[in-house]
């Protein structure tokens, strides 16, 4: 039995062995009273089977294990913004139909991650950390409202690579600001990057150091807002906080939905802005990375004959593969190298071997 001497959400985890000692788990969530708090719920999929042991969290103390079905709930959170992460050993853990960060206001649910091997997967850096951006930080000029777009023109902006900003070790170009006393509140950075195939990412992550805030666009629309007010945003418009300490070097991330990118070349635009005029420091830096899965190599063909009193093996002239025999192909067969280095005639791969009275099968292997 269980007592709760307060209003909440709980959750209730079964845990049960079998006569061969293998478990399974399951999850209840119990609703007590008229909670204060708000939960996040979902799955995490493999092949669209669930995945046990999975922690999913927002914070260190935030966190929780997904169950047998690859149900998680976490509970107790405060209407707020949440970034949600998944992390298992030797799985990619991908958001599945959400973006971060989360904005809480109500309870949610299905908000669920897809699982791939990590071989299954290839990361692309479309624009890496410390990248060259055009920017813009004389203070007074505010640029055309089309500055966000692909065509517009930028070739009398600045140009420098990140760490972009000033009053920070870290920072590899540093920007004017006005005066001590009364520093530039708004800084304006492009960068044009290619993605050959956006169809081809299961999802894109933004990561990017602001101090103090930012909005983030992508081919003119916006696709981030870290650290700044709701509503229309103006050159006058001050980040929400002053930003400090460790908060000055982080990459502060959310997903993007690869749909809002173009094949072949797009453009990625950002403001960032002060908290105050008087501010001692900035920093602006940005990195953007793809996950896809790797491309389906064919097998090389094998190719047999004898001629002249030999065993001619042929197959294409492809890196890492090796030929390998066995007697049988039965179950208790071995298969052993072929110690004989192939020669390449013609872009193949070529084994010449003597015969001999037993039969021999062959195959490729990669290892």
């Amino acid at each position: 039995e269980k007592y709760w001497s307060s209003a909440g959400d709980y959750v209730v985890r079964c845990v049960t062995s079998d006569m061969k000692g293998g478990t399974a788990s399951s999850s209840m969530l119990v609703q007590v009273g008229s909670p204060s708090t708000l939960r996040i719920a979902g799955r995490v999929l493999l092949n669209g089977q669930g995945v046990d042991g999975v922690r999913v969290y927002t914070s260190n103390t935030k966190a929780t294990y997904t169950d047998s079905d690859g149900q998680y709930y976490l509970t107790g959170l405060s209407r707020g913004s949440y970034q949600l992460k998944a992390s298992a050993e030797n799985l990619f853990l991908i958001p599945k139909g959400f973006s971060n960060p989360i904005v809480l206001t109500n309870s949610v649910s299905a908000r669920d991650f897809e699982a791939q091997p990590p071989g299954s997967l290839a990361t692309v850096a479309l624009i890496e950390a410390g990248a060259e951006w055009k920017y813009l930080n004389d203070g007074t000029t505010t640029p055309a409202s089309a500055w966000k777009a692909l065509s517009f023109d930028d070739y009398e902006w600045n140009e420098g690579a990140a760490q972009l900003g000033y009053g920070n070790n870290d920072v590899v170009t540093t920007l004017d600001y006005g005066t001590a006393a009364n520093k530039f509140i708004t800084y304006y950075f492009r960068r044009s990057f290619v993605v050959d195939d956006p169809a081809s990412f299961l999802s894109v992550n933004l990561g990017i150091i602001r101090d103090d805030g930012a909005v983030v666009y992508v081919n003119e629309a916006e696709v981030f807002r870290s650290n700044m007010p709701a509503g229309p945003i103006t050159a006058s418009t001050r980040a929400s906080t002053s930003v400090s300490g460790t908060a000055e070097s982080t990459f502060y991330e959310t997903n993007l939905d690869p749909v809002i990118f173009h094949p072949g070349t797009n453009v990625i635009a950002v403001e960032v802005h002060q908290n105050s005029p008087e501010s001692s420091d900035l920093s602006f830096d940005l990195q953007l990375t793809g996950l896809r899965p790797l491309p389906t190599v064919a097998r090389p063909a094998l190719s047999a004959e004898v001629v002249e009193g030999v065993r001619r093996i042929r197959w294409p002239a492809v890196e890492s593969y090796s030929l390998e025999a066995s007697t049988s192909l039965d179950g208790g067969s071995n298969w052993e190298p072929v110690e004989i280095q192939p020669e390449t005639v013609d872009g193949e791969n070529l084994v010449v071997l003597p015969i001999d009275q037993a039969s021999r099968f062959y195959r490729l292997v990669n290892p």
